[in-house]
């Protein structure tokens, strides 16, 4: 069964070393797309600015914000790269 998470991007850097998009997450699953909407919304306060991360155990299956679907497999590599999963 798949669960969620909530996925938060932020651009770091400066302009002497360069801007990369680092991913961050609270670890914590949620069992629908509501719940975990809601988790990142209210309980995160992140308004709409970050990404769901469709999990199956430690796998990064899919990324999508709200309900739009990404289909950047190299984002979705980067993100489960650097929140210590498998993609």
């Amino acid at each position: 069964m798949s669960e969620y998470i909530v996925v938060m991007p932020r651009i770091e850097g400066n302009p002497e070393t360069g801007y990369s998009t680092c991913y961050y997450t609270d670890r914590v699953r949620c069992f629908s797309l509501r719940d975990v909407k809601r988790h990142g919304m209210d309980d995160l306060d992140q308004s709409d600015d970050f990404l769901i991360g469709t999990l199956d155990g430690c796998r990064l299956l899919s990324l999508q914000w709200m309900d739009d679907l990404r289909d950047d497999h190299d984002e979705l590599l980067d993100v489960a790269n650097q929140l210590g999963l498998t993609a």
